[in-house]
């Protein structure tokens, strides 16, 4: 059995963390036998979630993991890739990962729109005594590393934009299949799914901008119904 520590486990619906959801969705699409329970970041090995316990084992970082159930289990998503999907996959999963999710911490964080979503989500997740400082902490340390890492020198133009972008070369790449490579699931609808149904669950003004792509919206929500509902 293996235990996936994460932020929480809201009944039918995501952890917050894209990252998080990276690895359970992988544990879905791939029938492993999993359970998902609340992990302590103080009590974390890197001080991060999401991480795993297979037995003694433990493994963090959520590519890391990924590799080790790919590893242990026998499974290849992309073993029906040619040479060159598995190049576009690979890009494209680097795009959402490293580049889309500093537009999301943006629009989650930072933003007031989404900051008067993401501030009451926190609170649900931290002790009481917590509850009223944490959240505005955390802000206050992301909106520093934003700066740094760039993103929160662009406007907020211009980061809409940017949120843009990534939803164009997600549905052009998509161009009416049921997933993005094929017609089955790959490591890109993994990396995929995590990101869209952050956007979708948790509102910013990113949820906004996912509306306009329909056959995106739809793609969230045929894997969400099919391995987020009660039962799954």
């Amino acid at each position: 059995m293996i235990h996936l520590n994460q932020f929480s486990k809201i009944p039918n619906k995501p952890d917050p963390s894209p990252f998080c959801v990276k690895c359970e969705i992988f544990m879905k699409m791939n029938d492993i036998e999993h359970k998902c329970r609340l992990g302590n970041v103080q009590k974390a090995p890197k001080k991060k979630l999401p991480y795993i316990e297979d037995g003694e084992t433990i493994i963090c970082d959520s590519e890391d993991i990924l590799h080790y159930l790919a590893k242990k289990f026998d499974i290849d998503m992309d073993k029906d890739l040619s040479n060159r999907e598995k190049a576009i996959s690979f890009g494209m999963r680097k795009m959402l990962e490293e580049h889309f999710y500093f537009l999301l911490v943006y629009a989650r964080w930072i933003d007031d729109e989404g900051w008067a979503d993401t501030s009451q989500t926190m609170k649900k997740l931290f002790p009481p005594v917590l509850r009223s400082i944490l959240p505005g902490v955390i802000r206050k340390g992301l909106k520093k590393t934003l700066h740094g890492q760039g993103t929160g020198r662009h406007s907020h133009e211009e980061i809409v934009v940017k949120v843009n972008e990534v939803f164009q070369s997600l549905e052009s790449l998509l161009d009416g299949k049921d997933f993005l490579m094929g017609d089955k699931p790959t490591l890109l609808d993994v990396s995929a799914f995590s990101f869209l149904t952050a956007v979708a669950n948790y509102p910013s003004f990113a949820t906004k901008e996912l509306q306009k792509y329909k056959s995106l919206v739809d793609y969230e929500k045929r894997i969400a119904q099919q391995y987020y509902t009660e039962n799954s």
